[in-house]
């Protein structure tokens, strides 16, 4: 029994790392054409949501995180996870924020981040083990707002 739990956790930490702990999301395009913000004249264009997470040993040794790093060839984030590297932190967030408005000649309106760390320890032999182990994640949506051509 042991041994299929101890599988099955090594089967699942290696689908996280291949699926990556970076990703960057989109609303539909015309979301928001009824809505308007205060402080901003021109038509608001879409919602965009960066995310990474990123897994600590004893809360302080990088395992791996989400890799939001600017490739300004494909102008989009590389994406996918970095092994013993940490990339969870707001400047990571921003600039990843900051490189796609501009990528869309956008302007970044109503900017909000939000922080969060999880211990998995509890009480049981598992827990004893998840009590080494920690998970911090950083978010950060925005609006983004199509610049005025010049006149």
């Amino acid at each position: 029994m042991k041994k299929l739990l101890l599988a099955a956790s090594g089967m699942a930490a290696a689908l996280m790392l291949a699926s990556g702990c970076a990703t960057v999301t989109y609303s539909s395009p015309r979301i928001l054409d009824e809505v308007s913000i205060k402080g901003t004249d021109n038509k608001l264009g879409q919602l965009v949501f960066v995310d990474t997470t990123g897994f600590y040993l004893l809360w302080s040794l990088p395992i791996f995180s989400g890799d939001l790093r600017w490739d300004a060839q494909k102008r989009s984030i590389v994406g996918g996870t970095r092994i013993f590297t940490d990339m969870v932190d707001v400047e990571s967030v921003q600039g990843a924020l900051l490189n796609i408005a501009e990528s869309l000649n956008c302007d970044l309106v109503d900017v909000t981040f939000h922080d969060s760390d999880v211990s998995f320890a509890e009480p049981s032999y598992f827990g004893l083990v998840g009590a080494f182990l920690g998970l911090s994640r950083i978010s950060a949506s925005a609006v983004l707002v199509p610049r005025a051509e010049p006149k």
